[in-house]
C-alpha cells in the first residue's frame, strides 16, 4: 500500500512490474508473448473501487495482436487501445494475452465465443471451436439455457509443459501444452 498525498489535477503514477511468472494467475512478458491476470498487476484505489476505469495497452511489438474481454474503447478486435471496465473488480476480472495469436471465433446461441492462443501456430483452431461449441451449449443449458454473458474468450498459453485454468466471468486463462492441441493436418510439431 503507498499513501499519496492528495493532488490537485490528475496523479500519473509509473510502476515498474516484475513479470516473469507463467501461471494463469500471474503477469509474463518477454519477447515471445505477454500475458496477466488484472488482479496480480493493476493497482488498487482505496475509496474509489466502484468507479469506471480505462486501461490504456500500447504494444510490445510491433506484430503482437491483443485478446480480452475487456470492453472495449479504441482499436478494432485484437488491437491495442483502451479498454472500460465498470469498477475495479470488473477490471481484474479480465486477463489479457498479447502476442503473435492464433484465433478462432465462434457462436453459440447468439454468444459470441473466440480462442486466441499463443504458442501453437499449428494448432487446428477450427476443430477445437468445433469441440468446444457442444461443451458451451450444454454449459447454458445447465444453467437454465440463455448465456449470462454477451461474450466469451478462452485465452491459451501453450508451453512445452505445465497446465492450469482460472475462470473468470467473460473468458478463462488455460495453459496447456502444445500436445493438448490438435494440430493442423500435416503440420509440423513446433
Amino acid at each position: 500500500t503507498w499513501h499519496v498525498p492528495p493532488a490537485a489535477g490528475p496523479l500519473l503514477i509509473r510502476l515498474q512490474v516484475y513479470a516473469r511468472d507463467t501461471a494463469v494467475r500471474g503477469a509474463w512478458i518477454d519477447r515471445g508473448f505477454g500475458f496477466f491476470d488484472g488482479a496480480c498487476l493493476l493497482p488498487r484505489v482505496h475509496g474509489a473501487e466502484r468507479r469506471d476505469c480505462v486501461l490504456h495497452i500500447d504494444p510490445p511489438a510491433e506484430d503482437w495482436q491483443l485478446a480480452t474481454s475487456l470492453v472495449r474503447l479504441t482499436g478494432a478486435e485484437l488491437e491495442f487501445g483502451a479498454f472500460r471496465a465498470s469498477g475495479y473488480l470488473d477490471l481484474i476480472d479480465h486477463p489479457v494475452l498479447m502476442g503473435p495469436l492464433s484465433v478462432q471465433r465462434f457462436d453459440v446461441q447468439g454468444v459470441p465465443h473466440g480462442i486466441a492462443v499463443v504458442g501453437a501456430p499449428n494448432a487446428d483452431l477450427a476443430a477445437v471451436a468445433e469441440d468446444l461449441q457442444p461443451i458451451c451449449a450444454w454449459q447454458m443449458s445447465l444453467f437454465g439455457g440463455a448465456a449470462p454473458v454477451d461474450r466469451y474468450w478462452f485465452l491459451v498459453r501453450a508451453a512445452a509443459s505445465g497446465y492450469g485454468g482460472l475462470e473468470h466471468r467473460y473468458s478463462c486463462a488455460l495453459l496447456c501444452t502444445r500436445d493438448d492441441l490438435r494440430l493442423a493436418a500435416n503440420a509440423d510439431r513446433v
